[in-house]
Order: C-alpha cells, then sequence, then structure tokens
C-alpha cells in the first residue's frame, strides 16, 4: 500500500473519531518486521552464523528505507527472514524488538519517526 494512501486512511480514521486532537492514528505500512531491518546487530542474538547476517546485510544496503521492505507477499520482512535463519515471530520477533535501538528505528524510518514525533510533541504540551 502507497503512503498517500495510507494518510487518507489515517486522516479517515482521525475524521470518525470527530478530530481528536489526542488522537494520532498510524498504519504500518507494511509488517512490523520491516522495522528491524533498521540495524543489524538486533539480529545477532538470534542468528549466530556469519553467512546468514551478511544476508541481513545485503537487504538493510538494498532497503535504506526499511519502511519500503514489501514488493510481493513471498518477500514480505517476515518472510525474507524465515528462509534466512526459520524466523519465529514470536519468540526471534520479541527478542530482536527488545533489543533494537529506537533510535536506529527513528532514524531509518521516516513515517515511523514522524508518528513518534507528533506523541512526543503531545507529551510535552
Amino acid at each position: 500500500m502507497d503512503s498517500f494512501r495510507i494518510e487518507q486512511i489515517e486522516k479517515a480514521i482521525h475524521d470518525d473519531f470527530d478530530n481528536n486532537p489526542n488522537f494520532l492514528p498510524y498504519i504500518q505500512r507494511h509488517e512490523l518486521e520491516a522495522l528491524m531491518f533498521s540495524s543489524r546487530s538486533c539480529f545477532e542474538l538470534v542468528i549466530d552464523d556469519d553467512g546468514k547476517l551478511e544476508q541481513i546485510d545485503v537487504i538493510i544496503k538494498q532497503y535504506p528505507n526499511p519502511e519500503d521492505i514489501n514488493n510481493h507477499p513471498d518477500t514480505a520482512p517476515s518472510k525474507r527472514m524465515q528462509r534466512i535463519f526459520k524466523y519465529d515471530k514470536t519468540g526471534d520477533g520479541e527478542l530482536i524488538l527488545n533489543i533494537i535501538d529506537i533510535n536506529s528505528i527513528l532514524e531509518k524510518c521516516p513515517r515511523f519517526a514522524e508518528w513518534i514525533s507528533k506523541i512526543v510533541l503531545k507529551l510535552k504540551k
């Protein structure tokens, strides 16, 4: 789904909530696993094979913005990980997300960073 359509849906959701200024809708463009490709270091806990880590590096280099990873159901981030190291969403996903540095995600994922920025601004008010 393209960013323009996502923004339209988010706006419609916001409208449905009477444009409540405290409600900040966010739709993840692709699956959550895309954000994990913001940093190689988070994969090192679940992958102990240099060849497999190099495959992760290739994906990271190919997609400077991890939010763009997903051009077909077979190439979704979780599918890529399953092919590389038998990724388990609930087990490995939790470990990876606990290790990844939020700043890495914010630096590489502009839509996600924009949403977090809005939340931070709301909290400062």
